[in-house]
């Protein structure tokens, strides 16, 4: 489909918080439905995220939960094997930068799973942190080891994670050792790997992130 990638970002992350229409007025917008178009605007939008710059952290936590959850489906698109593996991969690296040039530069350095309650707002933490850890939690992305065509496409997202893992943010981090935790039943091996290679890397990180890529090593995470 053809996206007015201005109109289009408007609509995703220029509501107030929160808002409900964004689920059910989508007429408004238009058809969220998979295809090379729809991708490849969101992949502009990932690699060149500053065009955000104008909209607070809960405007932006509130658009990513709702691009990426069941309501859109457009995500959804990332295995859709009748769509271009061109398409659907620039997107997946896209990530990288969303992390790199954002998730970096926004979000603040507390750990999400040490997080209880309403502590969030008392800690002041960004309500950016919440899409940054949970990012490999929505269910557009599964890993299939089982599914041949969806290796390729695994190894992509484990990728992400493992240069995710290379930035100097706490958040930033901590989402991807998330993500590793969740996908280690399905790759251990691979899995194990990265993490292992992260703490080798880098000895002088704070304790409770180093427990924390210890429990997701052996994919003890929530």
């Amino acid at each position: 489909m053809a996206v007015d990638l201005r109109k289009w970002i408007g609509w995703i992350f220029d509501q107030p918080v929160p808002e409900p229409s964004l689920y059910w007025n989508q007429e408004e917008l238009g058809p969220l439905d998979p295809d090379a178009g729809a991708l490849a605007a969101v992949s502009s939008l990932f690699e060149n995220p500053t065009v955000l710059l104008p909209y607070s952290d809960a405007q932006l936590s509130q658009g990513f939960w709702f691009l990426c959850g069941a309501e859109s489906n457009l995500m959804r698109g990332l295995g859709n094997e009748s769509i271009p593996w061109e398409a659907r991969v620039r997107l997946i690296r896209s990530f990288s930068s969303l992390y790199r040039e954002l998730f970096m530069a926004r979000c603040t350095h507390h750990l999400s799973h040490l997080i209880r309650g309403h502590c969030a707002e008392a800690l002041e933490i960004s309500p950016l942190n919440s899409p940054c850890y949970m990012w490999w939690d929505f269910d557009c992305w599964v890993a299939s080891p089982d599914h041949p065509l969806y290796r390729k496409l695994d190894a992509e997202y484990l990728e992400v994670m493992r240069q995710t893992l290379a930035l100097p943010h706490d958040a930033c981090r901590e989402g991807a050792l998330h993500g590793l935790g969740h996908w280690h039943r399905a790759y251990p091996r691979e899995t194990t790997a990265i993490i292992d290679q992260f703490l080798d890397r880098n000895k002088n990180i704070r304790e409770d992130l180093r427990s924390y890529a210890m429990a997701a090593r052996c994919g003890c995470v929530l």
